[in-house]
C-alpha cells in the first residue's frame, strides 16, 4: 500500500510541478530510480535537462507497468532503459535513444552457497528465472538452449532463488548491487552488456529533446559529474553513440 501511495503521489507531483516538453515513464530501479524522485538517475536527468533548458514530466512505475504504459497504452513520449526491448518490439527506426546515463551488465546469479555459473556451464537442466521486459537481453542464453521462465520483478526471482524454487536467476549490475552479498556469479562472464539510456518515440520533439539532453550528458560524463552522482554504481562509458544506434 505504501508503494502504491508513493507512485500516486509521484504521478500527481510530476504532473503538476514538471509538466513540460515530453512525458517520461521511469521504471523503478533499486538504488537508482525511486518514487521519492531523488534516485541518482533522476538527479542526472534533472540536472542535464536544466543545463539544456528542457522541461519534462515523469512518473515512476514498477518496471512491468512502465513498459506497459509506453508500449500498450502509449501514454508517454519516452521510457527510460529497455532500449533493445523497445527496438525489438517496435522496430529500430521507431525508437531514438540518448547518450548513456550509465552502463549495466547481466550476470547469472546463484546463491552464495552454490558455485558460480559461467556462460559455458550446462544450464539446460536448471530452472532459470528472468524478468518480463528483458527478453531481448536473454537471446545469447536462449540460443544455447537455456529455458528461461519469466516473472514480473527482480524481487520475485530473488525470493524464488532464496527458497530454492529457482537454481539461478538472470539479473543486472548495478541494479542488483544491494543483493550481491548473498549471491555468487562469474564477474568475468556477463551474458549481456549495454547502457541505460532514455528512449523516445522517433518524432521531431523526441529528437530535439534527446539531442540537447545528450549534449549535456556527454559533458557530465567528461567532467566527472555523473560518476560522482552514481558513486559505486558507476561503470565507464565507452564507444560512440547516436540517437539511432
Amino acid at each position: 500500500m505504501k508503494k502504491i501511495i508513493g507512485i500516486l503521489l509521484s504521478s500527481i507531483i510530476f504532473s503538476f510541478a514538471s509538466f513540460g516538453q515530453v512525458s517520461i515513464a521511469l521504471p523503478e530501479i533499486d538504488k537508482l530510480i525511486n518514487v521519492e524522485g531523488n534516485g541518482p538517475y533522476q538527479r542526472i536527468l534533472e540536472e542535464a535537462a536544466t543545463r539544456a533548458g528542457l522541461k519534462y514530466s515523469s512518473v515512476v512505475f514498477p518496471k512491468k507497468r512502465a513498459l506497459h504504459h509506453f508500449l500498450e497504452r502509449k501514454d508517454f513520449d519516452c521510457l527510460f532503459t529497455f532500449t533493445q526491448t523497445l527496438r525489438d518490439k517496435l522496430g529500430s527506426s521507431s525508437i531514438l535513444a540518448s547518450y548513456p546515463f550509465g552502463a549495466y551488465k547481466g550476470f547469472i546469479f546463484t546463491p552464495k552457497s552454490s558455485k558460480p555459473l559461467s556462460l559455458n556451464s550446462d544450464l539446460k537442466n536448471l530452472t532459470v528465472g528472468g524478468v518480463t521486459g528483458f527478453e531481448g537481453t536473454y537471446l545469447s542464453l536462449q540460443n544455447k538452449g537455456v529455458k528461461i521462465s519469466l516473472y514480473p520483478s527482480e524481487e520475485m526471482i530473488f525470493k524464488m532463488l532464496e527458497t530454492k524454487r529457482l537454481d539461478a536467476v538472470l539479473a543486472f549490475l548495478p541494479d542488483s548491487q544491494g543483493r550481491i552479498s548473498m549471491l555468487n556469479w562469474d564477474a568475468q562472464q556477463p551474458f549481456f552488456q549495454s547502457y541505460d539510456r532514455l528512449n523516445c518515440r522517433n518524432t521531431t520533439v523526441g529528437q530535439e529533446f534527446l539531442t540537447k539532453l545528450s549534449h549535456e550528458l556527454k559533458i557530465m560524463h567528461k567532467n566527472g559529474r555523473i560518476k560522482k552522482l552514481l558513486g559505486s554504481a558507476y561503470l565507464p562509458i565507452t564507444g560512440d553513440f547516436s540517437l539511432e544506434k
